[in-house]
């Protein structure tokens, strides 16, 4: 399957809302926690217009994954990773980081955040691509874990 990456087009933020709603229903691994995105299309707009940038990949011109990323001075949040959970397990998610990381040296990013649910079982899965841990905190019924990757 080919993937192809890209900047999502305005028209496509209803779509990226849907498909991080979807995503974010269904747990990463079995027994692991699930979440509710909350997310439309006007949400992800104003996030935009406060810097935001938004990636999708694409599978025969469908949607099949999305990531967004927000540049604060040298670092770079990266957040919502989300994979059509059809498409799960075939390296979309993989393919979005990496992009991710290729944008984040052209924008001279010293280092990529991330934040993630450790009852979600990702923890393991950002380590994979180079990501460590730099904080925890406990959060009503789970616990945020803060990762960290220094771009070079």
């Amino acid at each position: 399957m080919e993937i192809t990456i890209r900047q999502a087009h305005s028209e496509e933020l209803s779509l990226v809302a849907y498909l991080a709603n979807a995503a974010y229903s269904v747990p990463f691994k079995d027994g692991a926690m699930v979440t509710k995105a909350n997310d439309n299309e006007e949400k992800i707009i104003e996030e935009i217009k406060t810097g935001a940038t938004v990636f999708v990949a694409l599978s025969d011109e469908n949607i099949v994954g999305s990531v967004r990323c927000c540049l604060v001075d040298k670092n770079l949040n990266m957040y919502k990773l989300t994979t059509d959970p059809n498409f799960r397990n075939l390296g979309i998610g993989g393919k979005l980081i990496n992009y991710v990381f290729n944008f984040a040296k052209t924008k001279t990013v010293e280092n990529i955040f991330i934040e993630v649910t450790e009852e979600k079982a990702l923890v393991p899965y950002y380590k994979s691509f180079g990501f460590s841990i730099v904080g925890e905190k406990k959060v009503k019924d789970h616990y945020e874990v803060d990762m960290v990757k220094a771009v070079v």
